[in-house]
């Protein structure tokens, strides 16, 4: 089953505590509800630049983290920019999954924090072709209209339709 650019558009981003900060970058402290008002406001002159200046923290990367790291709150909390920079790189070639944050984190050589900003732009963006297969691999999960599963994917699908780019469909997991 795939989701529609109409039901993608009402779709709202799960919220949870320990990832509040991150979710608060997207959503404009959380006053934006749909993944159509996120994009209405980024799309507004100068607001991205504004939060690159006043608003975005990168988190500290430099040292490994307590696993699981999808439950450590020094991962989680001492920034807001992973969902953020998502939107801002779009879909790039091979970004680590969090379960291998450590590993890039001890086996770095590039001088990019993992997730930051730097860490994105060193890497190839996506083509649509590509972009496609790994959306159809890589299922995303929804409970009403909220997303459960799969937030840095809807993010870097947000930032494509900020800069007017085609929306390509997502698959929706089993029980979804």
């Amino acid at each position: 089953m795939i989701l529609t650019y109409d039901n993608f558009l009402q779709c709202e981003l799960f919220y949870e505590p320990l990832r509040a900060s991150h979710r608060a970058a997207v959503t404009n402290n959380h006053t934006l509800t749909t993944i159509k008002d996120i994009i209405e406001f980024y799309k507004q002159p100068g607001i991205i630049d504004k939060l690159n200046k006043e608003y975005i923290l990168e988190t500290d990367t430099s040292k490994p983290f307590t696993e699981p790291i999808n439950l450590n709150k020094s991962f989680w909390a001492t920034g807001n920019n992973y969902f953020y920079n998502c939107m801002l790189a779009e879909f790039r070639k091979g970004v680590i999954c969090y379960k291998d944050a450590n590993k890039y984190i001890t086996d770095n050589t590039s001088g990019n924090m993992l997730f930051s900003r730097a860490y994105y732009n060193s890497m190839e963006i996506m083509s649509d072709i590509d972009i496609k297969e790994f959306l159809n691999q890589n299922p995303i999960g929804i409970e009403g209209n909220v997303i459960m599963h799969g937030i840095h994917r809807v993010c870097a699908m947000i930032g494509r339709l900020i800069t007017n780019k085609e929306y390509i469909p997502f698959n929706l997991g089993k029980g979804y």
